[in-house]
């Protein structure tokens, strides 16, 4: 009987969707503007205030640790995740009084509505507030999954992290464990937001605790069965609709003109758009009906024959508005000097940071590889990503605390490729015959002598005659200002992993910048001072077209030979269609 209610519930959910399909897309999109504009916009603002308030322009790695240690920092910081849980709710118990009040008018239900906000805000104050950021720490990686938010669409797991956690078998096991575990928490956490919605004066860690035990068992079957089938359904509709437009748009872009081409970037977008919203409220719906023991069939009743009007021009506006952004965005700023950056050489032709990779990457035409170096004891430096060398040698040994002549030669396994670690003056001789230029990356470990190095490499560029063709780059950014302040003609780096607002230093010529804290602005910015941005780790061939139709002066990835493939295509003569892509 329990499986037959919650089948017929998934029934009841499409229908209703269904019947009411016009006037819950023509609010839902509302909500979803005022959520992207008011929410998205008010947070980057409010972090704006922060960084100001904390006297930083940007915050990263480096100064992560002094930000957190600073009192006021951290009380704004509290402001701004006291923020995010109010929008988030906000969010979601007005998607769910959409699905509640159908075509009744909405201002009747405001004033209840108010109040759960304001209850729920309220109970985030004392204690709750840290079972809150528990929790949405927890649903980060999988939240877009399950129940997908307009304000949090653009976070997600920077790439390089899943790479670093994944370039060893055991690494990988570790990695794919860890997320299953995260997913099944998620799961069993699932009904924690519409809870919170249908009773905000109760503690966000009992309704925790509570969506733990109605998952449980059975439940958890006979919640996660029927949400394989509404997922299931979207995605063979999504499909269907992505094979005709696809069809669609092939056949008319044998006959079209521009007009046509706006019109179907529009058509594309509405679509895409709207299922989205439609996949949001059905598995909202879904979830609401499971806990509401006393839910009723769906009334009777049609969308209002204005709200269809009211839907088709409020996708038009928000798409228009979207298409010429996106065509403002793209006029006149594709940086047509972009460089390939291959990442530790081509590692699909050989072991990360050797001679074959470095060969490999030459022969891909990269236009720079990238590798990484670590100071010996008597002053070497070694070709290595690491400083204990027993990733890829299976010898437990520091560069850091050994000569040159203990680790250089030792073999390297990867991937079924054989090399030998190498000095980088080898390294660097081997570039200058191949035609190839190469970016430095200083690795130094935690409490090295950062003017031993900082001279060091300094010399050894002199000596090479490199100084002014090879970039030198470090995540250690008092070593590149060392280097810079030595010797100005070297184009000096600061490698960046992640970072919230401006770049935090002027004294180096270029920034390398993960892909997730990467935004167009910065790159206008760099050049508007004579400095340079190149973004990593970038591997998907959608990815490298979009940088390389961007502002950026490069990128790095592990694919040279793609994206020595994707540059070539990358043409100045675009549709507005692919304008349109290529910006979202």
């Amino acid at each position: 009987m329990k499986n037959n209610r919650t089948f017929s519930v998934v029934a009841r959910v499409l229908t209703d969707l269904y019947r009411h399909r016009f006037t819950y897309l023509l609010r839902a999109s509302l909500l979803h503007l005022v959520i992207v504009v008011g929410g998205v916009y008010g947070l980057s603002l409010l972090l704006r205030m922060i960084l100001i308030g904390t006297n930083l322009p940007g915050l990263t790695i480096d100064n992560l640790r002094s930000f957190l240690v600073d009192p006021v920092a951290v009380g704004l910081l509290m402001v701004y995740l006291l923020t995010v849980a109010l929008l988030l709710f906000i969010e979601f118990s007005a998607l769910a009084l959409i699905l509640q009040v159908k075509e009744d008018n909405l201002r009747s239900h405001a004033k209840q509505w108010l109040w759960q906000v304001w209850t729920f805000f309220k109970g985030l104050l004392g204690r709750q507030f840290f079972a809150f950021v528990g929790y949405l720490l927890l649903t980060i990686p999988v939240l877009q999954f399950f129940l997908p938010s307009a304000l949090l669409q653009n976070i997600y797991i920077p790439t390089f992290i899943a790479d670093n956690m994944t370039n060893t078998v055991p690494r990988l096991m570790i990695y794919l464990s860890l997320y299953a575990l995260v997913v099944f928490l998620n799961f069993r956490f699932l009904y924690t937001l519409p809870l919170s919605v249908l009773h905000p004066e109760e503690r966000f860690s009992h309704l925790m605790g509570l969506s733990w035990r109605k998952t449980r068992g059975k439940a958890f079957w006979s919640t996660l069965l029927p949400l394989g089938v509404l997922v299931g359904f979207w995605s063979l509709l999504g499909l269907l609709v992505a094979l005709v437009l696809v069809f669609g748009l092939i056949l008319l872009g044998q006959l079209f003109n521009e007009w046509v081409d706006i019109i179907s970037s529009s058509i594309t977008w509405g679509i895409l758009f709207a299922g989205n919203i439609l996949s949001t409220l059905a598995t909202l719906s879904f979830l609401l009906n499971q806990l509401d023991e006393d839910a009723q069939p769906t009334p009777k009743g049609q969308s209002k024959a204005w709200h269809k009007w009211g839907l088709v021009l409020l996708i038009s506006l928000i798409g228009g508005v979207n298409l010429v952004n996106a065509v403002l965005k793209d006029e006149g700023s594709r940086n047509k000097n972009q460089v390939i950056i291959a990442h530790r050489g081509d590692v699909g032709a050989g072991v990360e940071n050797s001679i074959p990779s470095l060969k490999a990457a030459a022969k891909a035409k990269a236009d720079y590889s990238e590798l990484d170096v670590i100071l010996s004891q008597d002053g070497e430096f070694v070709v290595s990503h690491d400083d204990n060398v027993r990733r890829l040698t299976g010898v437990n040994r520091d560069i850091s605390q050994s000569k040159a002549s203990q680790v250089i030669g030792l073999k390297t396994h990867q991937n079924g490729h054989q090399a030998q670690l190498v000095s980088l003056k080898t390294y660097i001789a081997t570039a200058k015959s191949l035609g190839i230029k190469l970016l430095i990356e200083l690795k130094p470990p935690e409490g090295a002598d950062l003017n031993r190095y900082a001279t060091s490499i300094v010399s050894l560029l002199k000596a090479e005659g490199v100084e002014k063709n090879f970039l030198v780059m470090s995540l250690n950014l008092p070593l590149m200002e060392k280097v810079e302040a030595l010797d100005p003609a070297i184009q000096t780096g600061y490698t960046i992993s992640f970072q919230l607002g401006d770049f935090t230093s002027q004294k180096v010529d270029f920034y390398a910048i993960e892909d997730f804290s990467y935004r167009s602005a910065l790159a206008k910015e760099a050049h508007r001072q004579g400095k340079k941005v190149y973004v990593w780790t970038i591997n998907e061939s959608d990815l490298m077209s979009t940088y390389f139709n961007g502002k950026s002066d490069g990128i790095i990835t592990d694919y040279p030979s793609r994206a020595y493939q994707e540059r070539a295509n990358v043409t100045d003569d675009k549709t507005i269609l692919d304008t349109f892509f290529q910006n979202q």
